[in-house]
């Protein structure tokens, strides 16, 4: 797990301040692993079996895109292919040691990248660390990761994957 530098761009301003407007679109996950329900809005579907490519499903995705690119180039990321890019929120949990069941994004090689957009606590734990997360940090690590539920208001992260 690696924490890397944001540049808090006037882009980035934007889409953080719609994310967590009254008039983003929100939509209820049902997680069947652990009974962890969230909501998410998906920027890029990620490909499925079916189809081996990821969907655009939303119109922000050009804004979101700008914002990635901006973060991957001040970092001097090289990202291939994005497999996904979603923005998931979740409401506090006030069980001191609940955290979602492992897992892993995709079953084939990636990178996830995070990009916490408030300060709500929620660790992230990976087999590399834990991250406690403070607003505006972006991360990115592999493999099986879980995180903490918030115990205080809502957490609300990006969710790239890429190779």
């Amino acid at each position: 797990m690696e924490l890397i530098g944001n540049p808090i761009t006037p882009e980035y301003e934007d889409l953080k301040s719609l994310v967590l407007s009254d008039d983003f679109s929100w939509y209820y996950e049902r997680n069947s692993k652990d009974d962890f329900n969230f909501y998410s809005h998906v920027f890029l579907e990620r490909p499925h079996f079916d189809r081996r490519f990821p969907a655009i499903t939303s119109p922000h995705m050009e804004l979101a895109n700008t914002v990635i690119n901006q973060i991957f180039d001040y970092n001097n990321l090289n990202a291939n292919y994005i497999f996904r890019y979603n923005a998931n929120a979740v409401h506090p949990w006030f069980y001191n040691d609940a955290t979602t069941a492992p897992h892993e994004d995709h079953e084939y090689e990636h990178t996830n990248l995070l990009v916490y957009l408030t300060d709500a606590g929620g660790d992230t734990i990976t087999t590399g660390g834990n991250h406690t997360p403070i607003e505006d940090d972006v991360i990115i690590f592999k493999g099986e990761h879980c995180h903490k539920l918030p115990l205080r208001d809502r957490r609300v992260v990006l969710i790239v994957t890429y190779n």
